[in-house]
């Protein structure tokens, strides 16, 4: 009874307004809708539609109105300007102040956060402009209101008191709000997304807030929800509406983060430039300053994020899975229609979700923020993909129209019935997935700036170095290795007893084993390598700190709970063997080779 009285008060306000400033308007009208309100006839969402023809009107018969035309629109033009509903909402009171109101909450719940910083009278004034925004602006439809009636306005996600499937619907409601009314173009505007380690520091911190303040309430949960839930229908992997079902997912989860901070965009992981380090697992990507720590439950910007079932947690360079490689996604861009190369993409993809493991590898892989990170890079490699196509090379195919369907005459599996291009995205059954692939979303919505190379100074950013001997960015170590001069040769070894690391496959593999048999004094790069690590050579104060590291995440792992996720992502055939465990092997090995490893403090330039 709250919300209908709270509409009835301001309505009948604004109608007499309207009678005073317009004496054409339908007496009639007016008091039907007033009988309907007081009565509880009509939903909060229809009082709004209502009210918006009730202004359609008004505005037909005195373009001079000079009270319900000016403050009814002059919110919705600021939040149509921002993307979000900040603006000064005081006008009488004395103190000026500003507000945030989630303009997906239904008008009770709006009056109801508002009061205590204005009056009630303007907390009611505004949330009829919220309202009036939403019915504008967003897509209402008879399920929405059925929905409505089942759970209210308000989509708060309750854990202790929705089953699965409640959560589910909720969820897809609530990015279903995030969606403008007209999906080609954002109420956020333009963006361009950046390599994550290009960002200024300001540029990254404004994101990991964005993030963490879309975790609090509650919807970046929500995005974690209908991705899994596009796992369990079936239509999201493992088929042609990967990329198009992607691109529309991450296009909204950004949107939702602009909301927040218009000057955020979603930026994108160059995971091959972890790839080009001799030890990815000591990438500053995972450090506190960043995206935090590797092994374990994760801590920084990011720190007691959960799942439904878990808290976040990750287990990069487990020996499962791989980052991706240069030279694949050069062999995928020599394609020229998107159904030669999708599965191809997805299987790049899928290594580097084995790879960082975790909560990365099961249904609610969303919940990790790198995930929306990594999918950035696999739709930037098909937006260069879908360039490729729109050019001579491929005799300008556009790449909008390019859905691939194959039936049983085809050489390869029939498509899916839930990839097939006229079907509803699952989890996002607002849109269809041929939606995904217009050439709409990176003309009106986002772009992408130039990856980070050699020849741009890898995007002039403090976390990378250019390696001119291989001509590519290589990621900074996030720990100091020292000078490769700490490993001159040392005083002839012949009392030493070294370890041969080819005695066995663990003695290979693991530079950790201890069963492994005494040899002769170590010859090759190798030996001498494996002798550092198993101390029979004294270490280097700094590689020393690296190994204790190490170790950490390992401690760090152990008291880290198991994953009840069953793990989705399929493992590769050739998983990348340069793990946690081989780290502090690997270094030393191509240090002794006479390689630089650069890190915060060390090796900044490599020419």
């Amino acid at each position: 009874m709250m919300h209908t009285l709270s509409a009835f008060v301001i309505f009948s306000l604004l109608v007499s307004n309207v009678r005073a400033q317009c004496g054409s308007l339908p007496a009639n009208k007016a008091e039907k809708l007033e009988a309907q309100i007081n009565c509880s006839m009509l939903t909060t969402v229809e009082i709004l539609g209502e009210l918006v023809n009730l202004v359609t009107q008004t505005k037909t018969c005195n373009s001079k109105l000079t009270f319900l035309s000016n403050e009814l629109t002059k919110a919705c033009k600021v939040i149509e300007r921002q993307g979000k509903s900040e603006v000064d909402i005081s006008r009488s009171d004395n103190a000026s102040q500003t507000i945030r109101v989630d303009v997906t909450d239904g008008f009770g719940p709006c009056v109801d956060w508002l009061r205590g910083h204005c009056s009630e009278l303007n907390a009611k004034v505004w949330c009829l402009r919220v309202g009036l925004w939403r019915v504008s602006h967003l897509n209402t439809t008879q399920d929405d209101l059925a929905e409505q009636r089942l759970f209210g306005t308000s989509l708060k996600i309750k854990r202790n008191e929705d089953n699965e499937e409640q959560r589910s619907r909720r969820s897809t409601r609530k990015i279903k709000r995030i969606a403008p009314s007209d999906i080609t173009k954002p109420n956020t505007g333009y963006r361009i997304r950046k390599e994550y380690r290009t960002l200024t520091l300001s540029e990254r911190k404004k994101y990991h807030d964005a993030v963490r303040e879309l975790y609090e309430d509650e919807t970046f949960s929500c995005f974690a929800r209908v991705h899994r839930k596009g796992i369990e229908l079936k239509g999201v992997h493992r088929g042609e509406a990967f990329l198009p079902w992607h691109r529309a997912f991450l296009a909204l989860y950004e949107e939702a983060l602009r909301q927040i901070d218009p000057d955020v965009s979603l930026p994108y992981w160059d995971s091959t430039i972890d790839d080009n380090m001799v030890a990815p697992s000591l990438s500053v990507m995972w450090d506190a300053e960043h995206m935090g720590t590797g092994r374990g439950k994760v801590n920084n910007s990011f720190a007691a994020f959960d799942t439904d079932t878990n808290p976040l947690i990750r287990e990069i360079a487990n020996g499962k899975g791989k980052l991706i490689k240069q030279e694949k996604i050069d062999e995928i861009l020599q394609n020229c229609k998107m159904g030669d190369m999708f599965k191809k993409l997805e299987g790049i993809h899928n290594g580097v979700h084995r790879w960082v493991g975790g909560t990365m590898t099961g249904r609610l892989s969303a919940s990790d923020p790198i995930f929306y990170m990594h999918h950035a890079f696999i739709d930037l490699i098909w937006e260069e993909f879908r360039k490729r196509q729109n050019s001579s090379a491929c005799e300008f195919i556009d790449p909008g129209t390019d859905y691939p369907v194959f039936d049983d005459s085809d050489d390869i599996r029939p498509t899916p019935e839930d990839h097939m291009p006229n079907e509803k995205m699952d989890g996002m059954e607002f849109m269809l997935n041929k939606l995904g692939i217009e050439n709409f979303w990176t003309k009106n919505w986002y772009g992408y700036a130039e990856r980070p190379s050699c020849a741009n100074n890898c995007g002039n950013s403090e976390d990378m170095v250019c390696d001119p001997e291989n001509g590519v960015c290589v990621g900074m170590q996030a720990e100091d290795t020292g000078a490769v001069e700490d490993f001159q040769p040392a005083p002839e070894p012949v009392a030493m007893m070294m370890m041969d690391r080819g005695a066995s496959v663990s003695c290979r593999t693991n530079p950790y084993h201890v069963s492994c048999p005494a040899s002769a004094p170590a010859q090759r790069v190798e030996d001498r390598a494996a002798a550092f690590v198993h101390r029979d050579l004294p270490m280097p104060v700094n590689v020393a700190k690296i190994e204790d590291v190490v170790q950490n995440y390992k401690y760090r792992e152990d008291e880290t709970p198991p994953e009840s996720e069953p793990v989705f992502f399929r493992e590769e055939l050739d998983n990348d063997c340069r793990t946690l465990d081989t780290a502090v092997y690997d270094i030393v090995t191509a240090m002794l080779k006479g390689k630089k490893i650069p890190s915060k403090n060390r090796y900044k330039n490599l020419k």
